[in-house]
């Protein structure tokens, strides 16, 4: 179709080039083909050095093209092509311009082909928009599709959040259906086919010099916006847009910054010279603080390049407040108000939303990156995609998740668990070998990070590892370390279905057979038995043994590159499991010696080994260092571990059945199929390498199984008679089964029906059925029978509150907990709160904990009749036994001399002893002793009074080299009592003393910990890569929908009409001093459903009604231009 479509029309197609020869052919050729051609084309080249030169001089003339230097920025390259004269060198006529129609500017790059009929689309859009009430769009895009599949949708009109993101509302890889045709008005739509009206171009003066690349088209939209000019998408228009320069198949030259610093700093700076003054600012401090951990993220991503690019970009727009000053001002004269154009920005919660999604499409397998313009992604290898899979392309998150497997396997998990659960869900959960979760998780920190622990009579034993991984969680999950305990003791099903599912896509099996292998892994007897026993160390560790499975077998298999970042995430996921469960380590050990053995040769697998078994020491230090004296740690997970959740004489066979023994667990038999499935998968003819591999770590879990059930540790630091549980052991032994399984299940359909129907065959559907049910039948029992006992909600007072009060008053007395269970009697001493979480481990040190021992046997035994006055230096007041009570023991308490009984109640009875002991006093020459009052738990001062010189100030804490006491500048002696308390010889003169602890190892300590953390989260995290720079067109997709042809023909550009219309310059824009609000048409706000542009009735633009021209700003830009040389369709005219 030839202009004449749409004779009141004058069209100025500006065609941008810059090293663009491999998609320029394919642009000229589109442009060529347009049913309605330009009116004039100009071809600016900007410095190409690639074939962009000779395919120009080949197509249109060398001495067509307007020729600029390489650093010329876009909004230059078209206000050069617009400014060259009109006449051409030959003397032909110059085309004259129409009288009664509208001049417009189609933008274009040189990596953009327009759809054939996409400028008369548009145009066709703007006769339509004449006709109503209000003023027709002066700026009018395209819908954009991917170059190199036209399936796939790019944007549909443009906007920018506070954070200066560029936003199109589309999921990435989002095919085009349809589901956003609907012509619309937007806040900008992209510059790669753009149609501008001559005017509106002159009145804003074209791009803002300050924005040579990047977001300029943004900006320029946003002051039209704001000078009342519509910009509208025109769905029915399509270019197919490469994105070369934003993704990086090219570089660029148009600014001298970095392409993601650059494209950071112009959204910043689009933000500040266009928001509200208020709100600029608001945007400018929160774009500070989001750069921040940005560049955190990109150092963890190890992409130092992009997180001095965040940090610069930020520097740059505010170390230049005269560019944003002086384009405020250009802006001043622009009144349309900020609500109406808030309705075209994102709506709240989009970036929350965009987060989600991003996770969503994470937790499924795809990578997910920064978005379309997204500099750099995460890169994954291939192993990462075939064990994590990858979601279905779908147009919305909804789909995907509704249609995952995996998230579907989760969610049935959760529902199984919160039903079986019903008698634990509350806040705070106790019982078996749980303690209490402390108040806050300040409290974690605290025990975590000091290097003095007032627990009991205090001492400086080193916070089991697992305290800090808690603490952290406890943070992020608002401060509620209740709530990080119940979701990973209680989500401990659903949570280890996740990581099997994820892990179990390296056994390269199908769905179906991946769903079964996690629900099975989920609901092993160990799942159901830790829970129900409250052991917290034990579902931790069973979450993570997948993924450290996972992670370990890429060890052994290492990829070409990056062969050892598989073990340093390997290690980082064993270190958190061994900080909850300590016995994963030496089976590690144990797997990677053999490993090492059969692969010696391999020297990435060697090194990868030595790196997965002993960082954890180095991440785990100084916790490892205390192991090493005491090795009977190495086999105790968290919390309390008495008698009764452990069975004594576990029978190697239920062992091999998965049954660690313990409450909780359903029958025995039900394992049978497991097994059996895992014999017939080793006594195949010819087993592959999982089969055996997945066997292997069977029978090592089998071996330290069958060890671990005739272990009972007699003198561990926190527990007497502690039995070892080998629940890890046996999760690892039903984790190999099930390697085993389903790494056989792959080809064994195959293989089986290769022989005739027979014995096999029938053999076969019996073990399906046996196997298959397994996991259905764990869940029904467990649904049935419950998750309690001896798990509960703690929902009784251990210490009543005004004990807890106690600890404030100067005395500072403790209280001494009595329980006696099956037989046995144990206690604990604590200041004020009860016993909690941690605690178990931070227990004084030994020669202190056997005084403590005999002292509470003569209570409880009545042999002591001086036992009440024993309690005071030890500065217990208090003593409690916990429910429920022995009668027994109440009645000798109750005879005890010294001791009155104050209260009793279902939950516990309470003794108060005569004398009351203070946490400090002052012990004379002769024995006398004065108390004196302690103003913290801690760090105390005190006033001494002058007196003899043989005096000593005695704390009721343990004595340890960190205990400092100073009077003025004068340190005093430090001496230890008694064999455990810690003692100061006092002076004669007296004087304010004050009182500390300085242990300044611990802060050493954690400066260690925190840098090796540090660098195995760098190390251990995937990098970060640029996208492809020129990826291979998927000619299959190319060919699925509409597209640019490949090649330019000659007959484009050869021959046409010597006419045209008649053209004289429409009116400018109208600008009102101040603007007038527009009616309200009953529009939802941007981003809604069934958003659109209502037909408003205005008449057409420059009609009558339709509204008075008035002169351009003189603020923007030079003035029209003179009339320039025309283009004669179907022909380039040469000077």
């Amino acid at each position: 179709m030839t202009p004449q479509a749409r004779p009141n029309h004058f069209v100025t197609a500006v065609l941008v080039v810059h090293d663009g020869g491999r998609w320029l052919p394919e642009t000229i050729a589109a442009l060529a083909e347009q049913t309605r051609a330009p009116d004039l084309i100009r071809v600016v080249d900007t410095g190409s050095t690639d074939s962009s030169g000779e395919i120009l001089a080949d197509a249109v003339g060398s001495d067509q093209v307007i020729a600029m230097p390489r650093r010329t920025g876009f909004g230059a390259a078209v206000a050069a092509g617009l400014a060259r004269p009109e006449v051409t060198r030959r003397g032909r006529r110059a085309v004259p311009r129409p009288t009664d129609g509208t001049s417009w500017i189609w933008l274009l790059h040189d990596d953009s082909a327009p759809a054939p009929d996409a400028l008369e689309r548009m145009l066709a859009a703007s006769d339509r928009s004449a006709g109503r009430r209000t003023a027709p769009p002066g700026i009018l895009g395209c819908k954009h599709r991917d170059w190199y599949d036209h399936r796939v949708l790019l944007d549909v009109g443009l906007t920018t959040d506070l954070g200066g993101r560029r936003e199109t509302g589309i999921d990435r890889g989002e095919h085009d259906q349809g589901q956003y045709d609907d012509h619309r008005d937007v806040l900008a739509v992209d510059s790669a086919g753009m149609l501008v009206r001559r005017d509106v171009w002159d009145y804003l003066g074209g791009f803002d010099p300050t924005l040579p690349l990047y977001r300029d088209d943004i900006d320029f939209c946003w002051r039209a916006t704001r000078a009342g000019i519509g910009v509208a998408v025109v769905t029915d228009a399509v270019v197919y847009h490469a994105e070369a320069a934003s993704r990086h198949r090219r570089t660029v030259h148009a600014t001298a910054s970095h392409p993601r610093l650059a494209d950071r700093r112009h959204g910043m700076y689009s933000l500040a010279a266009n928001l509200p003054m208020g709100l600029a600012a608001f945007a400018l401090l929160r774009n500070v603080v989001t750069s921040v951990f940005r560049a955190v993220g990109w150092v963890l991503a190890k992409q130092l390049g992009y997180a001095f690019d965040e940090l610069a970009a930020v520097a740059l727009v505010i170390a230049r407040p005269d560019l944003v000053l002086r384009a405020r001002a250009a802006r001043r004269r622009l009144k349309r108000p900020w609500r109406q154009i808030r309705t075209l920005m994102p709506p709240r919660g989009a970036a929350i939303k965009r987060v989600g999604e991003r996770i969503s499409a994470f937790s499924a397998g795809a990578a997910a990156d920064s978005g379309r313009h997204s500099q750099a992604a995460i890169d994954p290898t291939a192993d990462d995609d075939e064990a994590f899979g990858a979601f279905e392309e779908a147009p919305s998150a909804l789909r995907r998740v509704l249609s995952h497997p995996g998230l579907l396997l989760v969610a049935a998990l959760t529902l199984v668990a919160l039903v079986a659960e019903r008698d634990v869900l509350g806040m705070r959960l106790a019982g078996g070998a749980l303690l209490p979760a402390p108040d806050g998780a300040g409290d974690l920190w605290r025990s975590y990070l000091e290097s003095w622990h007032p627990i009991g009579l205090g001492g400086t034993t080193t916070a089991p590892p697992y305290l800090g991984v808690l603490a952290l969680l406890s943070t992020a999950f608002f401060g509620k370390p209740w709530l990080a305990v119940n979701i990973l003791l209680l989500g401990c099903v659903p949570l280890a279905g996740w990581s099997a599912y994820l892990a179990a896509g390296r056994l390269g099996t199908d769905r179906a057979v991946r769903v079964w292998v996690s629900a099975a892994y989920a609901l092993l007897p160990i799942a159901t038995g830790s829970i129900a026993a409250g052991r917290l160390g034990s579902t931790v560790a069973f979450v993570m043994l997948p993924l450290i499975a996972y992670f370990g077998a890429r060890v052994l298999r290492p990829a070409a590159k990056g062969a050892l970042r598989p073990a340093w995430a390997c290690a980082l996921l064993l270190s958190i499991g061994v900080a909850f469960a300590p016995v994963l380590w030496p089976m590690a050990f144990v797997l990677a010696v053999i490993a090492g053995a059969v692969l010696w040769r391999r020297r990435a697998v060697i090194s990868g080994l030595v790196i997965t078994v002993l960082l954890p020491v180095a991440l785990l230090y100084p916790w490892s260092f205390r192991v090493i004296t005491r090795p009977q740690l190495l086999l105790l997970d968290t919390g309390y571990h008495p008698a009764y959740l452990a069975a004594a004489d576990l029978p190697p066979l239920a062992i091999l059945l998965l049954h660690p023994g313990g409450p909780g667990q359903y029958p025995v038999w039900m394992s049978i199929g497991l097994v059996l499935a895992a014999l017939a998968a080793l006594l195949r003819r010819r087993a592959n390498r999982p089969v055996v591999a997945g066997w292997i770590v069977a029978f090592v879990g089998l071996a330290f199984g069958v060890v671990l059930s005739r272990v009972t540790l007699t003198e561990p630091d926190a527990t007497i008679g502690a039995v070892v549980w080998p629940g890890i052991a046996v999760a690892v032994v039903g984790l190999g089964f099930l390697v085993a399984i389903g790494s056989a299940a792959q080809d064994a359909p195959e293989r089986l029906f290769r022989f005739g129907f027979g014995w096999r065959q029938l053999a076969l559907v019996a073990l399906v059925v046996v196997v298959g049910v397994t996991p259905l039948f764990a869940g029904a029992w467990w649904v049935v029978n419950g998750a309690g006992d001896p798990l509960h909600v703690a929902r009784g007072e251990v210490v009543p509150a005004y004990l807890t009060a106690q600890s404030d008053v100067p005395s500072r007395p403790r209280t001494l907990i009595v329980r006696k269970l099956q037989g046995r009697v144990e206690y604990t001493v604590v200041r004020g709160r009860a016993p909690a979480l941690g605690d178990e481990l931070l227990q004084p040190p030994k020669a202190t904990r056997e005084r403590l021992d005999a002292l509470v046997a003569d209570l409880v035994s009545g042999r002591s009749a001086d036992v009440t006055s024993r309690l005071a230096p030890y500065g217990i007041r208090y003593v409690l036994v916990a429910g429920p009570v022995d009668s027994r023991l109440a009645q000798r308490l109750d005879g005890e001399a010294g001791l009155v009984r104050q209260s009793a109640t279902r939950d516990f009875a309470l003794w108060q002893a005569a004398e009351e002991p203070t946490r400090l006093r002052m012990v004379g020459p002769d024995g006398t002793t004065s108390p004196l009052p302690a103003s913290g738990d801690v760090e105390s001062t005190v006033r001494i009074p002058p007196g003899a010189d043989d005096r000593m100030l005695v704390l009721t804490d343990a004595a340890s080299p960190g205990w400092r006491a100073r009077i003025g500048d004068t340190e005093l002696e430090a001496r230890k009592v008694d064999g455990w308390a810690q003692a100061f010889v006092l002076p004669s003169s007296g004087g304010r003393l004050s009182l500390s602890f300085a242990e300044t190892t611990r802060h050493g300590q954690l400066i260690f910990q925190g840098a090796v953390l540090l660098v195995v989260l760098v190390l251990a995290l995937p990098g970060a890569r640029r996208e492809e720079f020129d990826p291979e067109p998927d000619r299959a997709a190319r060919e699925a929908a509409p597209g640019p042809r490949a090649r330019l023909p000659r007959s484009a550009l050869d021959g046409g009409p010597d006419t045209g219309p008649q053209d004289t310059h429409g009116p400018p824009p109208h600008s009102e001093p101040e603007y007038a609000p527009q009616p309200d048409y009953g529009q939802p706000d941007y981003g809604q459903p069934d958003y659109g542009q209502p037909d408003q009735g205005q008449p057409p633009y420059g009609q009558p009604g339709y509204g008075p021209p008035q002169a351009p700003d003189p603020a923007y830009g030079p003035a029209p231009q003179e009339d320039a040389p025309r283009y004669v369709p179907g022909q380039w005219e040469r000077r």
